[in-house]
């Protein structure tokens, strides 16, 4: 009997020969023949039709990054082997390759992932060696692209390569049979090493591997290398023996109950393209496939449409493939959206638009309708996703990223998630990026609280984020530990077939009520701006283009389909929050400015079909659900006849003419006649250079360039803080985290923030009767300028900045600070059809972990009688703090996007102070009409009354859009926005339509209440409701 260490040793020993062994699994019996090689960066879907070049062993490739070298050869029957399985087994270079069999693709090589999965991404059957039977392989291998890196300090290098360089040798492609004694030993031997170091002392799994290994030590050679084969072999035949009787058991629930199902994250573009991401689905999809007629009892959940839509345009063979397993249960699509998009800067619009773009993919071509969202990995969870989620046919929430959170570990694994209008989903924390081997057998469910609630773990096993999936070597482990007694019960089984089990003890769950705020990765709000600024212009120019498409009454835009696609595709969770390689971003900035430019024209289309031409005059359109009587700024020539009007020019150069007093009703119309000279009247400001008083408020602006003292007339309060920052302070800080550059914000940046000290001067842009304009110039850090216009106005409280920044700084953290003296234990932030209350407060450290929140349009601090708000056109982060509010306008990452976000950068955020509590009419109407301004087009309509009107101000109308599958039909969707229960009358202008409620997919539920052309609906607090029109 050898003591503790000397068995400790002899184990070591037992698990280096096993490493030894599996070199042996496979035997070699030829080589890949007649191989010809082709270079290119061409992304080809199928072996291409091309000039071929005969190569041999040691041939070089990969002169540069983006390179791709395709070899193609082929393998005859060899006698010998006759009726075995042959493999391939290739060295033909790449950080990953396709492998194609006769034409068809038929796995991948990762050598990625092989550092990860032992041999199982590096090996690939061919097929069964028969008489007559000859193959044709080619192989796709890909060279690689640099990679700045994730972190300030370290750079993300692929393994084996050089920095810099990408040179490849091929050298040559291994044909190869399986020992398959070999082969079940080293992969007994590896999940009972596991058990040795694993298993509790209390499991007497333990000291049965123990012993297994005592009695393998006696009869296996420990170096093959030095004895004969006839030898050696025959000990592993005996060792083989020996392990074979650890796996005649089987696992127990009491233990647990652990599913698995297979799955790749697949990171739709990250620190790679859209364009590789393609050939990564292509990979691990077939892998997936390949593997499923080795494995039946293997199964694969697959999460992205627009994935699937990917092979169906592109791999068409392998998406016929798809189709066959997912009729028989074993490949499910079941994700619910287009893409696992970011769920804090995606509009609550644009994430129905995901699930509905997402489920008509698999109904149309799988006949599936996904009853899961599933999103490992995104950065921050809103709470309103419940509600969208029941509304698109999805009750079921799979994530792990709460797991990552820095400061308060997430007390549940398996809950009913209630998000803020009450819906409830079933939710589970499942894991991903792990082999199913003992290791996770026993700490999956070792990590579970509450296990007296629920005893069940989905693992969703395989290599992740650029693709792979389950090597062959995961499904041997996964077949392994259903046969180990003191494991878990294991068992295969889909996402939804394990809700379904969660779904019998949900009423043991626990409640977990409101948003789930990620602490971490709060950098993503600000980070890479024209990300953030051109996916708000395009959502809102998706919504105009959409409304002026049903107002026109024109069939729907042919295109439309084609167009969303690329904004969803775009508001992917590495995309959208500014976390991908530089050239995601150069395809972005193509596809959104085109995308602007499409909703633009398609826009003008339909505003010139409803409007005459007539001389002088010009149409402003109201988009919005409610009058509005905001100042107009329009590109026109002269000056409103028969309103007061202002001409100057803006901070970007333009020559603008902003009208006041005109009042448009709601999805109305106002004809504005234009005339050569504006209509006489006196300024309603007065400046001396220091303070600048509106009909609102009296300004104090300081020697810094900042306001000093502002003072609300109506009330008399002075809104800066004692002692705080003055109004508008402009501040910076290093903002260099401790690992994910381009990701995170950290606490100490927001205690160094400092404000600018390079005031240059202010100068009076306009001063009349509808706006006065200041405009002020700023240095800062090393090299960067900001230019900045205040405008503040005769009709409104409301005070926008305006602001160009021209940004040269590296890990820098640029703030507007509003430090405003009101008293208040929360702030009110809009998110997707709703808001949420957060802490002001410090008291603990779940209010210490919110020190960066999202905001959407909007955030609000208000007393029972007084408040502020913070608008913004496209910035998401805020900090808001015992009454100071500092709102993120940009910040200086580097990595992996290497250019730290420089260059030209517009945006408007404003401060809006308003007399009694929160109301729509206080904050949500204004931060709609800052982001959606009146639509102007040449000529006069007839169309301008009202389309729609709602009687209760607290129900807006997010969309009104060509309905999806039904010919002259529209949808409306509206949402109660304030957080009260309400009854409302929603009235059209089109009489004798029949008028249905839907969900949010447009399946309809039910028809509505209606009384002639008015629909009366009760809106329990934050919910939303969707009608379609006929």
């Amino acid at each position: 009997m050898y003591n503790e260490p000397l068995k400790s040793k002899s184990y070591d020993k037992l698990k280096e020969a096993t490493l030894v062994y599996a070199e042996r699994m496979y035997v070699k019996i030829g080589e890949l023949q007649n191989v010809y090689g082709y270079i290119t960066k061409e992304h080809f879907r199928n072996v291409p039709d091309v000039e071929w070049t005969p190569i041999d062993k040691n041939y070089s490739w990969g002169s540069e990054e983006w390179e791709n070298l395709w070899v193609k050869g082929t393998f005859e029957y060899n006698e010998k082997y006759d009726g075995q399985e042959i493999y391939a087994v290739s060295h033909a270079g790449g950080i990953e390759q396709l492998f194609f069999v006769d034409g068809k693709p038929k796995g991948l090589f990762n050598i990625k992932g092989s550092t990860f999965t032992g041999p199982g991404h590096c090996v690939r059957r061919i097929g069964k060696n028969e008489k007559g039977k000859n193959w044709d392989l080619a192989f796709e291998c890909y060279t690689g692209h640099f990679c700045a890196g994730t972190s300030v300090y370290e750079n993300y290098e692929y393994p084996d390569m050089e920095p810099w360089s990408y040179r490849q040798t091929y050298k040559g492609v291994d044909i190869c049979v399986r020992d398959e004694i070999i082969h079940e030993f080293v992969f007994d031997m590896t999940q009972i090493s596991q058990a040795i170091e694993l298993a509790p002392e209390t499991n007497f799994l333990k000291y049965r591997a123990m012993k297994t290994m005592d009695k393998v030590l006696n009869v296996l050679i420990l170096d093959p290398k030095s004895t004969p084969y006839e030898i050696w072999h025959k000990s592993v035949e005996d060792a083989l023996e020996i392990t074979r009787e650890m796996f005649k058991g089987q696992g127990n629930s009491i233990f647990g109950r652990l599913c698995l199902t297979g799955h790749s994250h697949m990171d739709t573009a990250w620190l790679w393209p859209a364009s590789e991401t393609m050939r990564k689905c292509a990979r691990t999809y077939s892998n997936a496939l390949a593997l499923m007629e080795e494995y039946p009892e293997y199964r694969f959940m697959q999460s992205s449409a627009l994935h699937c839509e990917w092979m169906k345009d592109y791999y068409p063979s392998i998406f016929e493939d798809m189709k066959k397993r997912v009729a028989e249960g074993r490949y499910e699509p079941n994700g619910g959206v287009y893409v696992e998009c970011d769920c804090n800067i995606t509009s609550g619009e644009l994430m129905v638009r995901q699930f509905l773009k997402g489920q008509q993919f698999t109904r149309e071509n799988f006949n599936f309708t996904s009853d899961s969202f599933w999103l490992p990995d995104t950065f921050g969870y809103n709470g309103n996703i419940p509600q969208i989620m029941l509304g698109c046919g999805c009750k079921y929430f799979y994530t792990t990223k709460l797991a990552w959170n820095e400061l308060n570990s997430f007390p549940f694994i398996s809950f009913t998630w209630k998000g803020i209008d009450g819906s409830s989903v079933l939710t589970h924390f499942n894991r991903i990026h792990r082999a199913p081997d003992v290791d996770a057998g026993i700490n999956l469910i070792k990590e579970m609280p509450l296990k007296e609630t629920s005893d069940l773990r989905l693992h969703a096993f395989g290599v992740g984020d650029g693709g792979g999936g389950p090597s062959y070597s995961m499904l041997e482990a996964a077949r392994r530990i259903k046969k180990l007694d003191g494991m878990p019960e294991v068992q295969e089984c889909s996402a939804s077939q394990f809700m379904h089990k969660l779904e019998e003890i949900q009423d043991d769950l626990p409640v977990y009520d409101g948003e789930l705020y990620l602490e971490l990765h709060r950098g993503t709000l600000t980070q890479m701006h024209d990300v953030k600024r051109k996916n708000r212009k395009a959502e809102f120019a998706l919504r105009n283009m959409e409304y002026f498409n049903v107002l026109s009454q024109e069939k729907k835009n042919e295109n439309a389909d084609k167009w969303l696609k690329v904004l969803l595709k775009n508001q992917f969770h590495d995309i959208l929050p500014g976390t991908s390689i530089p050239r995601v971003y150069e395809v972005f900035n193509e596809e959104m400015d085109e995308l602007l430019e499409n909703y633009k024209n398609a826009t003008l289309a339909y505003t010139d079909k409803i409007t005459a031409k007539a001389d002088n005059k010009v149409t402003l359109y109201n988009t919005l659900s409610f009058d509005r009587n905001d100042v107009h700024t329009i590109e026109a020539e002269g000056f409103a006849k028969d309103a007061p009007s202002q001409r100057y020019t803006d901070l970007c150069g333009k020559e603008v003419l902003a009208i006041g007093k005109t009042s448009i009703p709601a999805f109305g119309a106002k004809v504005i006649e234009l005339s050569d000279t504006a209509v006489d009247s006196a300024s309603a400001f007065s400046f001396d250079g220091k303070v600048l008083e509106t009909p609102y408020a009296v300004i104090t602006l300081g020697d810094d360039g900042f306001i000093s003292s502002f003072i609300d007339k109506a009330s008399g309060r002075e809104l800066r803080k004692e002692n705080g920052a003055p109004l508008n302070a402009l501040l910076t800080a290093e903002d260099a985290p401790a690992y994910w550059d381009n990701w995170d914000i950290e606490y100490d940046a927001l205690d160094k923030l400092t404000p600018i000290t390079g005031f240059e001067g202010r100068e009076v842009v306009t001063d009349g009767a509808v706006q006065f304009v200041l405009r002020s110039k700023y240095s800062f850090g090393y090299n960067s300028s900001l230019t900045q216009d205040m405008i503040v106005y005769a009709d409104s409280p409301r005070v926008d900045f305006h602001t160009l920044v021209d940004w040269k700084e590296k890990h820098c953290l640029l703030k507007a600070g509003f430090d405003v003296d009101v008293k208040s234990d929360t702030v009110r932030n809009e998110i997707q059809f709703g808001h949420v209350q957060r802490p002001t407060t410090r008291n603990n450290s779940i209010d210490v972990a919110k020190f960066e929140v999202c905001n959407y349009k909007w955030t609000d601090i208000s007393e029972s009688r007084f408040g502020v708000a913070i608008l913004n056109d496209c910035k998401y982060g805020i900090s808001a703090e015992n009454g100071n509010l500092r709102l993120s306008l940009h910040r200086g990452g580097n990595r992996p996007e290497v250019g730290a976000d420089a260059g030209l950068h517009e945006m408007t955020y404003s401060f809006l102070p308003h007399t009694g509590a929160f109301t729509t009419e206080n904050v949500v109407r204004p931060a709609y009409e800052l982001n959606v301004p009146a639509v102007c087009a040449e000529g006069e309509t007839s169309l301008t009354d009202s389309f729609l009107t709602i009687d209760a101000p607290n129900v807006i109308c997010e969309a009104v859009k060509p309905a999806e599958s039904l010919e002259n039909a529209y949808v409306i969707r509206v949402y109660e926005c304030e957080g009260c229960k309400t009854k409302a009358n929603i009235t059209l202008s089109r009489k004798g339509a029949e008028i249905l409620s839907s969900n949010m997919l447009e399946d309809i539920t039910e028809p509505a209440d209606v009384n002639g052309n008015t629909i009366t609906a009760t809106f329990k607090p934050f919910e939303i409701k969707t009608f379609i029109i006929k």
